[in-house]
């Protein structure tokens, strides 16, 4: 099981990594409020939420090849 979380802000935009070109996840949630905390500074009177995404991984015995591609969490 993992757990990660996502900034996002009221209009639905999860906060984006330019150099990475994806969104930004972040492994704890302290480094997610710091985060958010930044952008509600940046917008004044917009709502920021945090949300917590947690994945199960499961698969059959003898399962098919699969190609994975794992992301760092910072």
């Amino acid at each position: 099981m993992t757990r990660e979380y996502f900034v996002i802000d009221g209009d639905g935009h999860v906060s984006f990594d330019i150099k990475e070109e994806s969104p930004e996840a972040f492994a704890t949630l302290n480094e997610a409020k710091k985060r958010a905390r930044s952008l509600a500074k940046s917008e004044p009177g917009h709502t920021v939420v945090i949300t917590q995404s947690i994945a199960f991984v499961t698969c059959e015995i003898s399962p098919p090849k699969v190609a994975m591609r794992e992301r760092k969490l910072r």
